[in-house]
């Protein structure tokens, strides 16, 4: 179980421990009583996960730190033999929708989510020609739709905005 963002066009898992893993064992006795202690503790999650986004929502984040921050998610989550290496890592603070405008913390972790998973930013990869001639090429970073890399990046981002406010 995850928490999904309001209105996400992407539906991500986000957060790194905001629900513990729910295993039902599927037994005549056991599944029900798994099923109405899952639902108890649903309450409880959703109240915790809107303490944090009111949190972030009320944390004004300085261009200072959206640098630092961009920098940090391009070294720790971005893989530069897969990705390249991005040209500019404030490309990952772009708005592209109009939900996503917005100083504070919230609103700095949808933009980055989105352009993370999205793509579509300049990055220069290292090419070799027929030759055996290294060369750099511009390219642009590719759209992520593996569900598990989501979730990973998901993750690693949370953490890391956790981590900065």
């Amino acid at each position: 179980m995850g928490s999904l963002r309001a209105a996400c066009s992407n539906q991500c898992v986000w957060g790194d421990q905001i629900a513990e893993p729910v295993s039902i064992r599927h037994t005549q006795k056991d599944w029900k009583e798994s099923i109405y202690t899952l639902m108890d503790s649903y309450e409880e999650t959703q109240r915790q996960t809107q303490e944090m986004i009111e949190r972030l929502m009320r944390t004004h984040v300085s261009y200072e730190d959206i640098g630092k921050l961009t920098e940090r998610v391009t070294e720790e989550i971005l893989n530069p033999n897969i990705t390249g290496h991005i040209l500019d890592n404030l490309q990952l603070n772009n708005a592209h929708r109009k939900a996503d405008l917005g100083k504070d913390a919230w609103h700095t972790f949808q933009r980055i989510q989105y352009n993370l998973l999205q793509g579509g930013m300049d990055r220069i990869i290292d090419k070799t020609d027929d030759k055996g001639i290294l060369f750099e090429s511009m390219s642009k970073t590719h759209k992520i739709t593996d569900t598990a890399k989501q979730i990973d990046f998901n993750r690693q981002l949370h953490s890391i905005i956790m981590d900065t406010v």
